[in-house]
């Protein structure tokens, strides 16, 4: 788990390697049968845009904890789809290729996420949707490719074409959060996947994450995780933190 915690899942399963987040250590017991599925990041929203709003409120939370246990029904419906979206892949290039597996992942998507939510029971209601509009998935979305060089909220309301109001609104409404703790938390975590990098130095993060200078890095770091930058790498190489 990437805060060093170890969990084990029993099969079936699915689970998505979401970033910032990393999963090390990864063991495998008895006999797996394991699907990887890899997509460009414009096919994949092309796929997702008609109903990413619905999902939104479930994203960051899914984002912390991306594993989904299938019951016996689910494994036997989710198997099939996979089947039959692995298959469209390899066959012979055809006209209409593309829209066809775009088409099966859609559904391999949808039912995925009835999964999802038909464990956590919370579904929000049409009105609801209509009223929040997309405004939430796309902030996520935004944040998880973008938290590295922009980490004003300003940024996010400009590409979005909200006020700061609004998208405080819909993030607390939706997640809990501002969008403010949002860009911090996914920018916290790519801080301190760059400091466990030893080939990295302080001032080569700092720069990475596109901070004015090492000094502001290090006020970011140690308002939001409590140390500095140097302590937590001291801290990880002794091993005092997994």
């Amino acid at each position: 788990m990437p805060d060093g915690n170890r969990i084990g899942l029993l099969a079936p399963a699915y689970i998505d390697f979401v970033l910032p987040n990393r999963w090390e250590n990864i063991e495998l017991k008895g006999e797996v049968e394991v699907y990887l599925m890899a997509a460009e990041t414009g096919f994949f929203h092309e796929v997702t845009s008609k109903f990413r709003t619905r999902i939104s409120e479930r994203m960051m939370a899914f984002a912390q904890s991306p594993f989904i246990l299938f019951s016996s029904e689910d494994a036997v419906r989710m198997e099939s789809l996979v089947s039959a979206l692995f298959s469209s892949m390899t066959e012979r290039i055809d006209v209409f290729r593309r829209e066809l597996v775009q088409s099966l992942m859609c559904v391999f998507l949808c039912e995925l996420w009835n999964v999802v939510f038909r464990q956590c029971r919370s579904v929000l209601q049409p009105a609801e949707l209509y009223k929040w509009g997309d405004s939430g998935g796309n902030f996520l979305h935004l944040a998880h490719v973008h938290c590295r060089e922009h980490h004003e909220v300003k940024w996010y309301c400009e590409q979005l074409g909200i006020s700061a109001n609004t998208l405080t609104a819909v993030t607390k409404r939706l997640y809990g959060k501002t969008a403010r703790m949002i860009i911090d938390e996914l920018l916290l975590e790519e801080a301190k996947l760059a400091l466990r990098n030893p080939d990295y130095s302080i001032q080569s993060v700092s720069d990475q994450l596109f901070f004015s200078d090492q000094s502001a890095f290090g006020k970011f770091f140690k308002r939001c995780y409590g140390i500095s930058p140097a302590l937590y790498r001291r801290q990880i190489f002794q091993g005092e933190i997994k």
